[in-house]
């Protein structure tokens, strides 16, 4: 049966836990979705008062995960979980879980335990994970042969939409998605794209994960979600509360509503705007988009925003590639621009230090025109609050900041087994 994307009204929030973890929280009854999302720090509300946190402009959240993606330098977890053990607590979920499905198109997982961890996770919560066994695999720097993490994808294909997953989750980023874009025909990508729309499959992961997701907007407009991941979230000896809450929200709400308070200098061109910005918001990794100009799996998308984030470049290779965008016509084509967390971790120009990302904002927004967000609370940092792409998006000014706001997304409640998942088991 076909899932419709759902269009009401109930705002989706979430918490920055403040020092208080999520258990306690729970044991005395405060309910964690009274906050917003507001950009580089959250507002927890308790018994009506409003406990702000600290802001960061333009930068990363201080946290041993703002390293490259991937983490090649954390310390191993200790070996506490086994694999037979794992994936039989998969197969005990079908037929009973959420069914969800891992797409490891990139590098391979550094530390099996964090990803063994990561599934233990999900398995407790409810999902019913089908192929567990993608995360061993490794061939040179990849999660797999081509034809290995390609067959991630394929396995789909002969499926009945009943059977599809109800979440396509990446594994981890690195490189290595696009290798395998050409190794479907477009018919091929059409009727995948077409099924899993029909099924309402959330497509979830940020980083080289970009690449599949662009394709398959490319191909047949399946929404995506720029959204945590196996390794970098879920694998967490501690998992980051606003992410996992951010997470659960999108999967059991129909509106989301995220606050940037940071006051915002490229936002306005002359005269200021008079009215709320309303499009498609699209993108994802830069250094993704810019690779993929002028191939076939490059959306096409008029009077747009676009979403933008990146880690570990200079600033003059960043508007590089924003330059890219912009002599292809691409940014011509968009309303908007929301760039995201831009994690330097302490990257500086090693030309010029003046020349910073502040200096790349303005040369872009003076050469394009187009009003240019800043700060949305999405990319290579810790706390990552997910959200939909390839979706209708509102942008309202907000005093000296912004709100983006979503109605249509798919979701997990209208799946046969959503009463069988306890969410809260993400925590743990």
């Amino acid at each position: 049966m076909s899932q419709k994307m759902a269009n009401t009204h109930a705002p989706m929030t979430t918490t920055h836990l403040a020092g208080l973890t999520r258990r306690r929280l729970l044991k005395t009854g405060i309910a964690l979705s009274a906050a917003t999302v507001t950009g580089a720090k959250a507002d927890l509300t308790i018994g009506g008062q409003v406990i702000s946190q600290p802001s960061q402009r333009y930068g990363s959240d201080n946290d041993a995960d703002n390293m490259a993606f991937g983490e090649p330098n954390a310390t191993p977890m200790t070996p506490q979980w086994d694999f037979a053990t794992i994936k039989a607590n998969c197969e005990a979920l079908k037929g009973r879980g959420v069914h969800l499905h891992l797409v490891a198109p990139s590098g391979f997982g550094s530390d099996e335990q964090r990803n063994l961890l990561a599934i233990h996770r999900l398995t407790q919560a409810g999902f019913y994970i089908d192929n567990p066994e993608v995360i061993s695999r490794r061939y040179l720097r990849f999660a797999g042969s081509d034809s290995e993490r390609l067959g991630d994808i394929t396995a789909l294909l002969n499926r009945p939409v009943h059977e599809l997953p109800k979440i396509l989750l990446g594994v981890r980023g690195g490189y290595g998605a696009m290798r395998l874009l050409n190794k479907l025909t477009d018919q091929q990508w059409r009727m995948l794209t077409q099924k899993l729309k029909e099924r309402g499959t959330l497509l979830m992961g940020f980083s080289d994960f970009t690449a599949l997701q662009l394709a398959m907007y490319a191909k047949g407009h399946l929404p995506y979600v720029a959204g945590a991941m196996l390794s970098s979230d879920f694998g967490k000896t501690a998992v980051n509360t606003d992410t996992i809450q951010s997470f659960i929200n999108l999967c059991t709400q129909n509106q989301l509503r995220i606050q940037v308070p940071e006051a915002q200098l490229y936002r306005d061109t002359a005269p200021p705007l008079a009215k709320p910005i309303k499009g498609i918001l699209w993108g994802g990794n830069l250094s993704v988009l810019s690779a993929m100009v002028g191939t076939p799996y490059m959306p096409t998308v008029d009077n747009g925003i676009l979403f933008l984030e990146d880690t570990g470049e200079q600033p003059y290779r960043i508007e590089r590639m924003l330059q890219t965008l912009v002599l292809s016509g691409i940014v011509a084509k968009q309303q908007a621009i929301v760039l995201g967390k831009f994690n330097f971790s302490g990257i500086s120009d090693a030309y010029n230090g003046d020349y910073t990302f502040d200096t790349v904002i303005r040369t872009i927004q003076q050469a394009t025109g187009r009003p240019i967000y800043t700060d949305f609370p999405f990319g290579h940092v810790a706390r990552r609050i997910n959200f939909p792409l390839g979706v209708p998006v509102t942008l309202d000014n907000v005093g000296s900041g912004y709100q983006a706001t979503f109605n249509q997304f798919y979701h997990l409640k209208t799946d046969a087994n959503f009463g069988n998942l306890d969410l809260t088991k993400l925590f743990v």
